[in-house]
């Protein structure tokens, strides 16, 4: 009887085991199946294509223990970078003067108090919101050509060739748009705020589709500035159509944007690059839609150094590689900051740099921890040394990094585009709006001088 009942208990104890083994089993399941997704997300913020200026967790640990260590020290405020100039703001001679007329005291908010004769100013610059809508009614006297015979109505700089919106609330639509990254029903509800002037989100869509021909000439221009110029710097990202994948070029050159959406093959960089007529650079990426496109390019070196970045500390091959890239990155950097003006002299630079290449490939072409990050750098070959040559050519593309941002912030906004007529006037409106920006100017103002150009040599 006690045998049995020890079999018994053994054969519970079997099945409570086997229980607690498959629920570990599936426990430890799920969390694989968790590392794998957080190892995803952990690439990607680690990719050598995040932008530069994107920090790591160890530089945002750096820049915590600084700031702890300078609040331990009493040192609060602001503080800016180091060599940077403030950006105050000095005000300059007051449009009025106004004396303060409340005497209450704050503390006991009593109003028996005595006032002084010293003083102390403080200006500050303000604006106000104008809230009215003015209706305008233009007089517009049909006419006919002595000359070709066509006949046509007058027109005035500020009398709109289509619809019945001011060239005002088109200006001031498309800066909240394409400056502020407002959506539509962002850009709609700084008009119902701010003004009289209501509108929906159509009326908002439609005033954006409006002032294509308006820019058609700037537009024409920066594709013709973009394609002549001698260094190009590029990049693309990736951009929804009504849910199917498409791609947005960026090339930015000394004084003009472009963008262009199209696939993300080699057709669409020669489009956005031009033809090699002339010797041309182009300063990019990785991507293989860029090779043999007939001109000098130059590898970003930004995106190899964070490529080498090694996860495994303790992996001293992987570590020395990473270390040997960095130090040859600051060696031609401390280059660029002082190249020789001699030609000869760049080209021995540039033999020195090849050399130093193929030495790094010798040293770690047998160890297999590196293999991955050795074929990136040795898939670059010449063209991490084109900027040796060149003084004009930065070592990175970091330029077309910095006004790709913009439309990928604007694509976390919207999502997506819902037809390509919205989508290529996008990336018109986008060019020239950036494109001033770049030059320095008022972005509103310049929108007004187009639209009054436009409405001046327009058919009505």
């Amino acid at each position: 009887m006690t045998n049995d009942t020890d079999t018994n208990a053994l054969k519970k104890r079997i099945r409570d085991l086997e229980k607690e083994n498959n629920e570990l089993k599936d426990e430890n399941k799920e969390l694989k199946k968790e590392n794998k997704e957080m190892k995803k997300k952990l690439d990607f913020y680690e990719s050598c294509n995040m932008p530069s200026s994107v920090p790591n967790l160890e530089k945002e640990k750096k820049m915590l223990r600084k700031y702890k260590e300078n609040e331990s020290k009493g040192k609060t405020g602001p503080r800016g970078v180091k060599g940077h100039k403030g950006i105050t703001k000095i005000l300059g001679k007051p449009d009025q003067i106004i004396e303060n007329n409340i005497y209450q005291c704050p503390y006991c908010k009593s109003d028996n108090v005595e006032t002084s004769n010293e003083t102390k100013e403080k200006k500050v610059e303000d604006s106000q919101v104008v809230k009215t809508t003015e209706v305008t009614q233009f007089i517009m006297r049909k006419c006919k050509c002595l000359d070709c015979g066509n006949t046509f109505y007058s027109r005035h700089t500020e009398c709109p060739i289509k619809g019945n919106i001011g060239i005002n609330t088109i200006a001031q639509v498309t800066v909240n748009r394409f400056m502020g990254r407002g959506s539509l029903g962002i850009c709609k509800l700084m008009s119902d705020t701010f003004t009289k002037f209501k509108m929906s989100r159509e009326t908002v869509n439609n005033i954006i589709n409006r002032i294509v021909p308006a820019i058609e000439k700037e537009y024409e221009k920066i594709v013709e500035n973009t394609q002549n110029e001698f260094v190009r710097y590029a990049d693309e990202t990736g951009h929804n159509l009504n849910g199917a994948k498409i791609w947005l070029w960026v090339c930015v050159v000394s004084n003009a944007v472009l963008y262009l959406f199209g696939d993300r093959g080699k057709n669409t960089a020669e489009k956005i690059l031009g033809t090699p007529e002339n010797l041309k650079i182009a300063s990019r990426d990785g991507w293989r839609a860029y090779d043999n496109l007939g001109f000098l390019t130059q590898r970003c070196w930004d995106h190899l150094k964070r490529y080498v970045e090694t996860k495994n500390k303790n992996d001293n091959h992987a570590v020395n590689f990473e270390k040997t890239i960095k130090r040859f990155y600051t060696a031609i950097r401390k280059y660029k900051k002082n190249p020789p003006t001699d030609v000869v002299k760049r080209i021995e630079a540039y033999n020195r740099c090849i050399d130093r290449f193929h030495r790094i490939i010798k040293q770690f072409e047998r160890i297999k921890s590196v293999e991955r990050e050795l074929t990136y750098f040795i898939n670059g070959g010449t063209d991490w040394f084109t900027c040796v040559l060149y003084p004009e050519v930065e070592m990175t593309n970091n330029n077309a990094e910095l006004y790709i941002r913009e439309p990928i912030l604007d694509r976390k906004i919207s999502y997506c585009f819902r037809n390509e007529t919205n989508m290529n006037n996008y990336a018109k409106i986008k060019s020239v709006v950036m494109t001033w920006r770049k030059n320095g100017f008022n972005v509103y103002e310049k929108l007004i001088e187009a639209f009054k150009n436009y409405n001046a040599n327009g058919i009505v």
